[in-house]
């Protein structure tokens, strides 16, 4: 590899990282908003509401479950280099844990308070998906599961989209209610 692909490589890879804790901070602080999460984190934020794990922590175990899962659904269309994601998000849900840290004194109990720091959050977050996407590396593994979804099923990437969120918002209340009784 020559030193101006390095170079390049290097700078995607820096763009990754940076992205990836931007999203993390966003994640963090719509979660600290209380008015719930994203989609793709109520299962980890389930997992450890129950389990006394950090969140980071059930976000790295749920998405390696989506890992594994991409491979099973795609057997020989499973490229190797897909395991990248796992110790890609071991440092996301590192991110996660450390921004959920910073932003806990940032307690909003009004609800207008409580809705701003919640639409701040996912323009951070949209913000940090944006420069993953614009990193060209790896996927995380939610969508790159969703991808694999749709390739298995022939279906529309937006379409499966939006079952697997409707799936994991459900399978996230249903841990909550078999666990608590409550949401």
């Amino acid at each position: 590899m020559n030193q101006k692909k390095l170079c390049s490589a290097a700078l995607r890879g820096l763009l990754l990282a940076a992205g990836m804790l931007v999203a993390a901070s966003g994640i963090s602080t719509i979660t600290r908003a209380g008015l719930g999460t994203t989609p793709i984190s109520t299962v980890p934020l389930a997992f450890a509401s129950v389990t006394g794990a950090t969140f980071g922590t059930t976000t790295f175990f749920v998405n390696v479950f989506f890992v594994l899962l991409q491979w099973l659904l795609l057997g020989r269309r499973f490229r190797f280099s897909a395991f990248l994601q796992i110790p890609m998000v071991f440092v996301y849900g590192a991110f996660i844990d450390l921004t959920m840290a910073l932003l806990a004194p940032f307690d909003p109990q009004a609800y207008a308070a409580q809705l701003a720091q919640s639409l701040l959050g996912n323009l951070v977050l949209a913000a940090g998906i944006v420069m993953q996407l614009h990193s060209r590396t790896l996927m995380q593994p939610g969508e790159a599961l969703v991808l694999a979804l749709t390739v298995r099923f022939q279906k529309p990437f937006g379409t499966l989209k939006i079952a697997n969120d409707v799936v994991l918002v459900c399978l996230a209340a249903l841990i909550g209610i078999a666990a608590t009784g409550g949401l």
